[in-house]
């Protein structure tokens, strides 16, 4: 016989003191839609799952590989072959006994990202670098619905935000895609503009793996896609709480957590504009 869950008030008693009780409703109360729960994605969507996270959907149409383990929460020895929304489905239902997760196996695409989105507060795209088309219909179809769009590429041992909003620079320029729709397949996306930063401090051999015709991947490790899922949660939750509750938002924000440094880049100059110390 399963056991009774522990009520939601129990299991995130903690989380107020960090932030109020309205916000912890407002959290709740929320939706977060993640496309890709690989690197990025999967630590996100455990990350919201533990901050009480009301309703989280899902999807990814990959399965676990032995290359996945060095980085994604749901990439474990008894998972590989398996496809990556339906571990994680089970993951965080077991994390947060009071979520609801709804899971697109398929992945992302023209036929049901209207349906994906239709109850998101806040997207995310965790979508993997080779997947341009399933970018485009995640990107074009929050700005139409509205949506911000939080994204958080692994670069080195660091991670970048970028966050999208619906009236913003749009995710075609952001990325420099082709004006020609058909050669989106087969665009590789700028290193600087994927990874929203300078990557001076990347060594040559990053940039021959994410640009070599064979075999290519964007090179990563563990810590930074913690590191991603926690700067990208931690966006959201923002985002979450201006819109829930915008009048006690001001208040929950000066509790995120601030980087010792912030470089803004501009991506449409590519280039550093500039360099916040503590947060500043």
């Amino acid at each position: 016989m399963k056991e009774e869950a522990p009520a939601y008030e129990e299991i995130y008693k903690r989380v107020i003191g960090v932030c109020t009780e309205i916000a912890v409703s407002a959290i709740r109360s929320s939706c977060v839609a993640i496309a890709g729960v690989g690197g990025t994605g999967s630590q996100t969507a455990v990350a919201l799952a533990r901050m009480g996270i009301g309703k989280l959907v899902i999807a990814d149409p990959e399965t676990f590989d032995a290359s996945n383990m060095n980085r994604q929460y749901g990439a474990v020895s008894s998972t590989l072959g398996k496809n990556k929304a339906l571990v994680m489905e089970e993951i965080l239902k077991d994390v947060n006994p009071h979520l609801e997760v709804k899971a697109y196996y398929e992945g992302i695409n023209s036929a049901n990202i209207d349906e994906f989105l239709n109850n998101a507060d806040v997207a995310v795209d965790g979508v993997d670098y080779a997947g341009v088309e399933a970018k485009v219909e995640l990107f074009s179809k929050a700005r139409e619905k509205g949506l911000y769009v939080v994204s958080g590429p692994i670069s080195g041992w660091g991670a970048t935000i970028m966050c999208f909003a619906p009236d913003g620079m749009a995710m075609e320029e952001a990325f420099a895609m082709p004006a020609d729709k058909s050669q989106y397949k087969l665009h590789k996306i700028p290193p600087r503009r994927l990874l929203g930063c300078t990557l001076e401090y990347l060594p040559e051999l990053f940039f021959e793996r994410l640009t070599r015709e064979n075999d290519r991947y964007v090179p990563s490790i563990g810590p930074a896609a913690i590191l991603s899922g926690i700067a990208a949660t931690a966006e959201v939750v923002k985002l979450v709480l201006k819109k829930k509750v915008p009048e006690f938002a001001d208040l929950e924000i000066i509790t995120m957590p601030f980087a010792k440094r912030y470089d803004l880049f501009d991506i449409s100059k590519n280039k550093i504009v500039n360099i916040m110390e503590n947060g500043k």
